[in-house]
């Protein structure tokens, strides 16, 4: 029975149902080294790639990666977790997961997947097997577990993987002499970070049609949105600091919410560095994950012509001009695209 299953991003609504099947996994002792769950925060600042398997309002599995390492040169390698409810096994929710994640990943130009797995845990060998990854590895006596009699017991782990024949199109180019950014849920301690960036970049008058001299509360509201459960807002991180944010939320309401419409903002220290790029690779991955089929820009200023040729090179077409929609604060009345590219 897995008509009605539904694979979509995790929202922080879902942490509940989320941590209390990560529990039952960890309490079955073949799962994982962790022996609690972490918090909301921490688990969402730690992943990246989030899915859940969804019946209606319940849970009943998910899937995640982490970045394997902070270096440009591993960027495009993750390590996968996976947990299925007890309740909901056998039932295909392990493939509907990793079918997904390796749809997601692949528009995030991660080319490499991988799973650390107990050689005991003959389930999950059976699923990643039968989703192409391959064993390339064990690692012996990697960590110890202690029972609850308080007995000590030496872990080997397996290590597969799956890997793309060819890296999903030219590798990202390296960043400016940085790591890569690591790019996550904005949470509620973000606002002084994002609100630096908002405030630095409408201030220019040049991009975006907020007032120069928003003030804070309203930039935030206006960047956060009214509905949380409707938009998303997620940031990026490097070396602890936020360089740049992003939205998401459908274009339309009702019969036009298959289409995804996301506004980005990179901190201007920050600019030239290949963050913009991320949070789009990002957004376009985590849209396809969402299930929508199409992402729409509806304002993108003529004149700013470095987002308009970075959206041009991720697949964006220019669908429409707006001749004098954008009044810059030094060029006057200056033209706005309306840019689209679909997500299927």
């Amino acid at each position: 029975m897995i008509d009605a299953l539904q694979v979509r991003a995790m929202q922080p609504a879902d942490w509940p149902q989320a941590s209390a099947i990560y529990a039952a996994g960890i309490a079955e002792g073949d799962a994982t080294f962790e022996r609690e769950v972490p918090a909301r925060e921490a688990f969402f600042a730690k992943t990246a790639l989030r899915l859940v398997a969804a019946r209606g309002e319940t849970l009943l599995g998910f899937c995640v990666t982490t970045p394997v390492s902070t270096r440009p040169v591993y960027r495009g390698v993750a390590e996968v977790s996976l947990y299925v409810a007890p309740s909901a096994r056998g039932e295909g929710v392990g493939t509907r997961l990793l079918d997904a994640l390796r749809e997601a990943a692949a528009g995030a130009r991660v080319w490499t997947l991988q799973a650390g797995i107990f050689p005991e845990n003959g389930a999950s060998i059976r699923l990643f097997s039968r989703a192409g990854f391959r064993l390339v590895g064990r690692r012996e006596r990697l960590g110890a577990q202690r029972s609850e009699s308080g007995e000590l017991r030496w872990r080997d782990v397996l290590l597969y993987e799956r890997r793309e024949a060819e890296p999903a199109g030219e590798a990202a180019p390296p960043l400016s002499a940085a790591a890569a950014p690591h790019i996550r849920a904005a949470l509620t301690g973000d606002d002084d970070g994002m609100w630096r960036i908002f405030s630095a970049v409408v201030a220019g008058g040049d991009t975006y049609p907020y007032p120069p001299d928003t003030d804070r509360a309203a930039g935030l509201a206006a960047w956060r949105g009214k509905a949380p459960a409707e938009r998303e807002v997620f940031v990026a991180e490097r070396d602890g600091e936020i360089v740049g944010t992003y939205t998401m939320a459908p274009n339309q309401l009702g019969l036009g919410d298959h289409v995804a419409h996301c506004g980005y903002m990179v901190a201007p220290s920050a600019r030239g560095g290949g963050i913009g790029r991320a949070l789009c690779e990002h957004s376009l991955a985590h849209a396809r994950a969402r299930g929508f089929r199409a992402m729409q820009f509806n304002l993108v200023v003529a004149s700013n012509e470095g987002a308009v040729r970075l959206w041009q090179r991720l697949g964006f077409e220019i669908v429409g001009t707006l001749p004098g929609a954008f009044r810059h604060a030094e060029l006057g009345f200056v033209d706005a695209y309306v840019m689209f590219r679909s997500l299927l």
